[in-house]
């Protein structure tokens, strides 16, 4: 750790980067098993670094093997993107390019820069997509009229669960003087037993403070449909010139696209109050319908991209190319924006390098079978089918003759068949 601290200060990418220590990490871990009863949790960490705060969480965790973290990150800096490891998912890399309105998890984490800590601890608080949030900020944010104002805007009650510094950090060492606090859900009693989080939808406060619109909400809601894509992908084709940077024309495209659509929105500003209720139309369908768009929007020039991917993808294995896309578009949340998929791309490359282990792994356990497999040891062949399963055997090989098993290769006579001329189907 503390080669890359000094890598990172000897380079441009150092945006005061001081690793969360285990004090702090260790009070966070004690509280999230107090707020949370189940056992996978979704965290994003804004400001990762190079992961650390999941690989010290993970590390109080190591008794608890049932609980699962599921490891979101947005960061800045190359070179410690670079030192990630390959489970936890790039979701961002500019902070203040990105949103978080439709970054839904249960938990998000941030040590911010100390000297821009005000202008983070507002966006992370009024766009941030949870139910709790933990922030490592100086001990003056208290004084901060415009910080408590946003806090009670979305609902939210706070608790300082410990005071700490970076004096004795055994990463590196800093004066100031730190809360940590959590931000939660304010709940309300419903009945006897059960309880309602009143926190407000970050879009609901993105929406009404970027758009000026006269209407008012009424009761029935219902969503809009989900325009065509194929139109639009093919538009973007078109677009897309041989030999240009694919990232960063997609992201001028997508740029385009999305201001297009929120000025459309914009003009809606123009109608009174009476023109929305003669058409009955109501806010929160215009609402939903944004959401609805930009979601789509994204997912289109993520898909885009990912079917560029092929010098990744096709060196993998049928199976190990579907998981690898699946976790990919799993993700198209992400802001499309050329540092993101500078980012996404890195990812995809370090985990395909992974797959390209296993799925080596898999060939060669789909392989063994008891006609196939000779003991290491003695060199006896094992005669009992499904032998893997019935007793554990660590040190065999394969034989030079392979016999392996297909299934249903020949006419069974059942519906939905299709018989070719030497009698396979």
């Amino acid at each position: 750790m503390r080669e890359l601290i000094q890598k990172v200060k000897e380079s441009e990418f150092d945006y005061e980067f001081y690793p969360t220590t285990s004090e702090i990490i260790k009070i966070i871990n004690s509280d999230i098993h107090r707020q949370y009863s189940k056992f996978e949790i979704s965290i994003l960490d804004i400001g990762a670094g190079n992961g650390n705060f999941f690989k010290v969480l993970e590390s109080f965790n190591k008794e608890k093997p049932e609980y699962k973290f599921i490891k979101y990150a947005i960061e800045k800096s190359p070179i410690l993107i670079e030192n990630m490891n390959p489970d936890i998912f790039i979701v961002g890399t500019e902070f203040h390019e990105q949103t978080l309105i439709d970054k839904k998890v249960d938990v998000i984490f941030c040590n911010p820069p100390y000297s821009e800590y005000e202008s983070w601890t507002e966006k992370i608080i009024t766009e941030g997509n949870c139910n709790t949030i933990y922030m490592v900020i100086p001990e003056r944010w208290k004084s901060n009229k415009k910080i408590k104002e946003i806090i009670n805007k979305r609902g939210f009650s706070y608790k300082v669960i410990g005071n700490t510094d970076f004096i004795d950090s055994e990463y590196r060492q800093a004066r100031a003087k730190v809360d940590i606090i959590r931000f939660r859900c304010k709940v309300d009693r419903v009945g006897t037993h059960s309880y309602n989080c009143t926190i407000k939808d970050p879009f609901d406060l993105w929406f009404d403070n970027f758009f000026n619109i006269k209407a008012q909400p009424k009761e029935d809601d219902y969503l809009t449909k989900r325009q065509k894509e194929e139109e639009k992908k093919e538009n973007i084709k078109k677009h897309l010139i041989k030999g240009q940077n694919l990232i960063e024309r997609l992201e001028e495209l997508y740029r385009k696209d999305f201001d297009n659509l929120l000025n459309n929105y914009r003009k809606i500003e123009e109608l009174d109050y009476e023109i929305f209720k003669e058409l009955g139309i109501d806010l929160n369908n215009l609402k939903e319908g944004l959401k609805l768009k930009i979601s789509g929007l994204k997912n289109l020039y993520w898909h885009e991209l990912f079917d560029n991917m092929e010098i990744i993808t096709s060196r993998l294995t049928k199976k190990s190319r579907e998981k690898l896309l699946k976790k990919l578009t799993k993700h198209t949340t992400v802001d499309f924006t050329a540092s993101n998929a500078y980012a996404i791309v890195l990812w995809a490359i370090k985990n395909a390098n992974v797959y390209l282990d296993q799925q080596l792994l898999d060939v060669y356990k789909w392989m063994t079978r008891s006609e196939n497999v000779q003991n290491y040891k003695s060199n006896q062949r094992m005669i009992k089918d499904d032998w893997r399963y019935i007793q554990e055997h660590t040190h065999y090989q394969l034989d030079y003759r392979l016999v392996l098993h297909g299934y249903n290769n020949f006419n069974s006579g059942s519906w939905g068949n299709y018989n070719y001329p030497n009698g396979l189907n």
